[in-house]
């Protein structure tokens, strides 16, 4: 297997985007899945693809994908939740490696 390195934004929905060619892959939840003992910021994901745009050939076959290796994330503490500070939402910078499947050639 070789491994192929880019950067990608994850955000709601959730959706992945590509920062080389803004190609998105849509997708719903399937898993969270909790990959290290220290509970708060190193939440593993899997999720299954439900549509792509863009010309990346890697999600147009793309069934699944997983987030594993997360680091940071940690979203803020709840006394630093106050109405001086009220926010629509928090973001919380995290970095983490993404694995893309697709099916067994038959």
């Amino acid at each position: 297997m070789t491994a192929r390195r880019g950067i990608v934004h994850h955000f709601a929905g959730p959706t992945l985007e590509s920062n080389k060619d803004a190609a998105r892959l849509t997708a719903k939840a399937s898993a969270p899945c909790l990959i290290s003992p220290d509970p708060a910021p190193s939440r593993g994901l899997l999720v299954a693809a439900t549509g792509h745009t863009g010309k990346r050939v890697v999600w147009r076959k793309c069934r699944a994908s997983q987030r594993i290796n997360t680091q940071g994330g940690t979203p803020p503490a709840v006394a630093e939740c106050t109405a001086a500070n009220n926010a629509p939402e928090s973001r919380a910078p995290y970095s983490a490696d993404y694995y893309f499947y697709k099916p067994q050639p038959r």
